[in-house]
């Protein structure tokens, strides 16, 4: 998932982030993991839903 970098900061990455998660959810998956998301897309997914990090030797 990605928004334009003009777009940014506007609610547009967090409400397809929920609308996502939320259809997971009606599908009937209890979490989602993120593969590799890039450093800067970390926070706004802890900031957004409180996704945790998950240690890569885990």
């Amino acid at each position: 998932m990605a928004v334009l970098e003009s777009e940014r900061k506007k609610g547009v990455g967090r409400a397809l982030l929920l609308k996502a998660l939320e259809s997971m959810r009606e599908l009937g998956y209890a979490y989602a993991i993120i593969g590799w998301p890039t450093n800067s897309a970390v926070s706004f997914y802890k900031k957004c839903v409180g996704a945790i990090m998950i240690d890569e030797k885990s």
